[in-house]
């Protein structure tokens, strides 16, 4: 007997799963002829080829509930025979969910669209059709308009070369007529139509800028730098040096690390969260580097909230392609088990879900994947962990944490009308942030901050591989704290937390990407 030619079952591996960025909810670029502008919708790279969608292929773990729920209203007529009548189509809820492990860069591109936001990025060269680097020669990175990105004060990377270039930090030497000057040979004279140079950080002038901790918040004072070209606001983490003994650092290794900006003006940068309790330092010799980040928060403010949706294309083997269409942000986890890879859970609504055959494959273009092999774990990968009250950030509420889950929702409803199969368009709700947090009990600093309803902050640090992502949610309640007592263990303490917006910073949650940093940063 001949095996036939359709399979008669479809393995779970055969799956793979794609995303491509909507041009309005429901509907791909190029559908009805249009196209949008990426940096309109804070997009981190060109999400387009011509007019058609780029599908990024990304890495499920597992789904939750995905593609469309059908519900039929049975009809019940009173009659002697006392039988129900076949049901009649009434309804369809659809939804794309699955959990994917945080890789360095996994999460880069979706991120944005559960803050409501768009990325608030560094400058950066490429990445999209208006911006191509034409050129490389030696050192000199030609492009027209690259010159007026980059000064000769920045640290910059480039992506997308040959393997050898991507990530060596480089700095800018020159700049003028079209083209860049930077440091070391790039032997890759022919990049990638879609490489790019990215703006990673500065380095100060000898001696330039000093540390003042004599007041309340530890400030980085200069003379000659204007701080305000580092392209940060408040709220905004900063990594300062590239580790002990480097010229490029402070002398007092206190002064280095991750940091959080409080204000900033030209001549000075003030800051609130700090890797270290910083001292004075009176630099006369050191250049330092200050590495910055691209910021994403829940704006404070209407004009500056973005929705992006996004449609989900899944594979179904030989049997075709399913599409979860106009996929609305609602819900994010992050998880952070002991022991374990730290994993994020993405909730989609959507309007619907069509099927489409192997012949009928939505049009665009489908990259190989080019996010990183490596997932973050949580035992040596936290850079920093601290749970502390907003007028003692020096001081943790508790050493050692054991399990923490961040929640954050859109709080999302499907809008049904008359005529329509499915919804119509998604309705946004409150953003709102809140998780539990299980930790050693040591004193009664954390159940004292329980009682008082304290204003506590929560942040946490994962570093990898030259690049962190930094979570911070400033203002945060904290509830449960029923002491865990059992015999032959250790004193636990589990603690939930809701988040609030911050009088200061006036966002609920704040996501900073690191796109490098140090190898003294990933320690």
């Amino acid at each position: 007997m001949a095996c036939p030619t359709n399979p008669l079952k479809i393995d779970s591996n055969s799956v793979s799963t794609r995303y491509a960025f909507e041009v309005c909810i429901g509907e791909l670029p190029g559908e009805d002829g249009s196209n949008f502008a990426v940096d309109a919708i804070g997009i981190p790279e060109e999400e387009l080829s011509g007019t058609s969608p780029v599908f990024h292929l990304t890495e499920p773990n597992s789904f939750g509930d995905f593609g469309p729920n059908f519900s039929n209203t049975v009809r019940r007529p009173i009659t002697d025979t006392a039988q129900l009548e076949k049901g009649v189509r009434t309804d369809l809820d659809a939804a794309a969910n699955f959990q994917l492990d945080l890789t360095t860069d996994n999460f880069e591109r979706l991120a944005p669209t559960f803050f409501f936001a768009g990325y608030r990025r560094q400058p950066q060269f490429g990445r999209s059709s208006q911006e191509t680097i034409t050129g490389v020669a030696s050192n000199v990175i030609s492009g027209t308009g690259i010159d007026a990105i980059f000064t000769t004060s920045d640290l910059v990377i480039v992506r997308r070369f040959s393997a050898d270039e991507d990530d060596v930090l480089r700095t800018v030497s020159a700049t003028g007529s079209g083209e860049i000057t930077v440091s070391g040979t790039i032997a890759d004279a022919t990049p990638s139509a879609t490489a790019y140079v990215k703006r990673v950080g500065v380095e100060t002038a000898a001696g330039d800028v000093d540390v003042d901790a004599s007041g309340t918040s530890p400030v980085l004072t200069s003379t000659a730098f204007d701080f305000t070209t580092l392209n940060v606001v408040a709220g905004q983490w900063i990594y300062i040096g590239e580790g002990t003994g480097q010229l490029t650092s402070f002398t007092s290794a206190v002064n280095n690390g991750y940091a959080r900006v409080k204000s900033v003006s030209a001549n000075a940068l003030e800051l609130d969260k700090t890797q270290n309790v910083m001292v004075d330092e009176a630099n006369t010799a050191q250049t330092i580097r200050i590495f910055v980040s691209d910021l994403i928060r829940n704006e404070p403010t209407s004009d500056l909230i973005v929705r992006n949706t996004v449609q989900v294309e899944r594979s179904l083997g030989g049997a075709g392609f399913e599409y979860v269409k106009g996929c609305f942000a609602n819900t994010l986890a992050i998880n952070l088990a002991g022991q374990d890879k730290v994993t994020v859970d993405l909730g989609f609504l959507a309007l619907d879900t069509v099927y489409e055959d192997n012949a009928s494959r939505k049009a665009g273009t489908f990259p190989v994947i080019d996010t990183d092999n490596e997932a973050f774990n949580t035992v040596s990968d936290f850079a920093r962990i601290r749970l502390s009250r907003k007028d003692d950030f020096n001081t943790a509420l508790n050493a050692f944490l054991t399990e923490a889950t961040i929640n954050v929702s859109n709080s999302g409803t499907a809008a049904k009308a008359l005529g329509t199969l499915g919804a119509f368009e998604i309705t946004r709700g409150f953003f709102t942030v809140g998780g539990n947090i299980t930790a050693y009990f040591s004193d009664i600093a954390s159940v004292q901050a329980i009682r008082e309803n304290a204003d506590v902050s929560f942040d946490f640090t994962l570093a990898l591989n030259n690049r962190a992502w930094v979570f911070d949610i400033p203002l945060v309640a904290l509830g449960d704290g029923r002491l865990q007592v059992e015999q032959d263990t250790e004193i636990k303490i589990p603690i939930t937390f809701d988040a609030g917006r911050d009088t200061e910073l006036q966002v609920t949650m704040i996501a900073c990407f690191f796109p490098f940093v140090p190898a003294a940063a990933t320690v």
